[in-house]
């Protein structure tokens, strides 16, 4: 249920920052339509782009999960599934933010 929560908010959130870069380029465009297909044409494609980047979000959070529930259980770590929950996007957080920030200091 989580999973389905976090992959429904991730598409409210992107649907909400694409539309409106949408319209306004198609506006752009577009000078002369009517504005129903106008509109509708921006909502079809930020929806196609949303749900792509849902799909994709959610696919890796999936399978960071997977793998820290296998941890878990090989290792038999005793954790929580709430707990594996967090552990996930920390672990993403970790690998896309702070590992880069590690790898250039030690680099310089």
């Amino acid at each position: 249920m989580e999973i389905i929560f976090l992959a429904l908010m991730i598409f409210l959130l992107s649907f909400t920052l694409l539309f409106p870069w949408i319209y306004k380029t198609e506006k752009r465009d577009r000078k002369e339509t009517r504005i129903l297909r106008f509109v509708g044409a921006s909502i079809g494609i930020g929806l196609v782009l949303a749900l792509f980047i849902t799909v994709i979000i959610t696919f890796l959070f999936v399978v960071l999960v997977g793998s820290t529930k296998m941890l878990n259980s090989l290792f038999s770590l005793h954790i929580s599934g709430r707990a594996l929950f967090w552990i996930a996007p920390c672990f993403f957080l970790y690998l896309f933010t702070f590992d880069h920030v590690f790898e250039v200091v030690l680099e310089f």
